[in-house]
Order: structure tokens, then C-alpha cells, then sequence
């Protein structure tokens, strides 16, 4: 059997309202081995983050700041609008 390549989706969002929460972290993995290459983007979301998301995943508004300082100090990637499905 041929062996077939893998793509690791993951997302942190502020919630699990799906009419209201909004993914602030989205990281794609090429394979499961440790050290596979992975990418992640953080996205300022227009919304709060709830407190049980944020007990979840670690994130806070303040560590999306920080994040997106950095990326306009030294930008890594081509900036677009997009739209994610979940």
C-alpha cells in the first residue's frame, strides 16, 4: 500500500458559538512525526475571547497582540481576507 503524505489541521476560536466566535489561531502540520514543518497564523478577532475558550487553549487577547505586532514588525506572510470553514 502506498504510503499517503498527511496534513494536520488545527483551530483555536473564542468559542464554540458558531453564529459568534471566530477562529484566532489556525496551524497547518505536514506529517505527525516529531518535528514535522508546520506554520501557524494568528487572526485578531473582532469578538472577545470567552473565558472557558480561553481556559482551553491558552490564548489570550493580549498574546494575539503581541503576535500580530510582531508579524507587522517582520511579516512572514502574504496578508489576505479568507474565510475558514469548520
Amino acid at each position: 500500500m502506498e504510503e499517503r503524505p498527511i496534513i494536520v489541521f488545527d483551530v483555536e476560536t473564542t468559542g464554540t458559538d458558531n453564529r459568534r466566535d471566530q477562529v484566532i489561531e489556525l496551524c497547518v502540520q505536514f506529517g505527525v512525526d516529531p518535528g514535522s514543518p508546520s506554520e501557524t497564523w494568528r487572526i485578531k478577532p473582532s469578538v472577545e475571547i470567552s473565558p472557558g475558550a480561553q481556559e482551553v487553549h491558552g490564548i489570550s487577547m493580549e498574546d494575539l497582540a503581541v503576535a500580530l505586532l510582531d508579524e507587522a514588525e517582520s511579516p512572514k506572510h502574504h496578508r489576505e481576507r479568507f474565510t475558514v470553514a469548520y
